[in-house]
This record gives structure tokens, C-alpha cells and sequence, in this order.
């Protein structure tokens, strides 16, 4: 699956992430983060192999503050995994493709 990845905003999280039935990966993003930009190939990427069991999508925090916020989300890039509306797993920083697909793995069980 290539392309572009759907977004979230403050107003549409908690009915697209919170109160989904499938689990969702959550990008934390932003425009000054140029670690952003490097780990948004993979994340696409992750999207097309996980597709049937995980939606994934971007949030920007310079326009989504409140979200970031609420979720104690501080350093960018940021991913936050979630099941049932619960954070089953979170990942920081930059990661290579491997790293990624290990933590989908773990937070998948």
C-alpha cells in the first residue's frame, strides 16, 4: 500500500481511535521534526502489511495540541498503539523498519 495516510484531529480522535473496533496506530507528527519525514516511508509501509488488522493514522501536533497533550505525547516522531481504545504500546524517536515491525508484533500479541 503506498500513498498518502488518512489524518486525525483533535475533534475526530476519540470516535476514530478511541471507539474503534480494530486497533489503531497513531504517527505523531510534526513539520519541524525531520525524523517525522524519515519514519513516514515505513509507517506507510507498516500500514499496507498490517491493513487487515490495524488502521493507521497521522496526527499533526501543531495542529492537534489537545490530543498530544491529553496523551503526554512530548518528543516527535512519537507512535502509540491502540486496542480497545486502551494504548497498548508507544515508540519514540526514529526506528528502522525491523524495530517497527517487532513492536507491532509485541503490541499485536
Amino acid at each position: 500500500m503506498a500513498g498518502e495516510l488518512a489524518a486525525v484531529t483533535d475533534e475526530t480522535f476519540a470516535a476514530e481511535v478511541f471507539q474503534s473496533d480494530k486497533p489503531v496506530l497513531v504517527d505523531f507528527w510534526g513539520l519541524a521534526c525531520p525524523s517525522c519525514f524519515r519514519l513516514k516511508p515505513l509507517v506507510t509501509e507498516l500500514a499496507g502489511e498490517y491493513a487487515r488488522q490495524v488502521r493507521v493514522l497521522m496526527a499533526d501536533i501543531e495542529e492537534n495540541r489537545a490530543t498530544a497533550e491529553d496523551l503526554g505525547v512530548m518528543a516527535l516522531p512519537t507512535l502509540i498503539l491502540f486496542r480497545g481504545g486502551v494504548e497498548a504500546g508507544r515508540l519514540r524517536g526514529i526506528a528502522t523498519k525491523g524495530e517497527l515491525r517487532a513492536a507491532m508484533e509485541e503490541w499485536l500479541g
